[in-house]
């Protein structure tokens, strides 16, 4: 059972359920889990789960519909996310930290994920990609998919330390992406992000790697012209 510590359960509580959502584990226009259910999963009250979801109707972020359950919004977005994220300024020192953690982590990601990933994870792989590429238009939500497009990854290397740090550090991560993102070239980005699933599809470990690294070299080339 994943119980909380008694600190602030309310506020424990909702973090836990925050995480859900901006991990992606919750999507847009689906059902949570009951009161009931929610809480024997954390081991508290139904009052502590009860003040926490409210906390998350305040943000807009669920509703409940009479008779059938508390939902995501359907419309929930990128500007929503953005409300439950700490908002971060990186000087350029603390961009190159980001890059040289990604470059570290992304690289093994990738090639456990070649060797590890089963079918839905490709194909949640493949639907983050797809996803950027409907978004194009709008930096912010191309970011959110491209942050779930990395977690996913993550995900399917089917080691939890390596998918947890992704997730732990997913404030860091995001907002990094978003500055990336934000001038950035879509179609390059893309396309890079292309080469790495079909790679990933075709259980091909050293060309993962190989394209993470390219992607690294472009990165730092890129903050370079910063």
């Amino acid at each position: 059972m994943d119980t909380i510590k008694k600190v602030n359960l309310v506020d424990e509580v909702y973090k836990k359920l925050k995480e859900k959502i901006v991990s992606g584990d919750w999507e847009a226009g689906q059902k949570i889990p009951s009161e009931n259910e929610l809480s024997e999963k954390y081991g508290v009250s139904r009052n502590t789960i009860r003040n926490a979801i409210q906390k998350l109707k305040g943000l807009n972020l669920i509703e409940t519909r009479q008779g059938q359950g508390t939902f995501l919004k359907k419309d929930l977005n990128s500007s929503i996310i953005s409300n439950i994220i700490p908002g971060m300024i990186f000087n350029d020192n603390e961009i190159l930290d980001v890059l040289e953690f990604r470059s570290v982590i992304e690289k093994e990601n990738a090639r456990l994920a070649a060797i590890r990933a089963d079918e839905e994870d490709i194909q949640e792989i493949k639907n983050a990609l797809e996803q950027m590429k409907k978004h194009q238009d709008d930096y912010q939500e191309y970011t959110v998919w491209d942050y779930k497009f990395h977690l996913n990854v993550a995900r399917a290397t089917k080691n939890k330390i390596l998918y947890q740090a992704m997730l732990r550090l997913k404030d860091i991560l995001f907002k990094h992406l978003e500055e990336m993102n934000k001038n950035g070239n879509f179609e390059k980005s893309i396309a890079g992000h292309r080469k790495l699933f079909q790679a990933i599809e075709a259980r091909d470990p050293q060309l993962a790697v190989e394209l993470s690294e390219e992607d690294d070299r472009e990165r730092f080339k890129e903050l370079k012209k910063i």
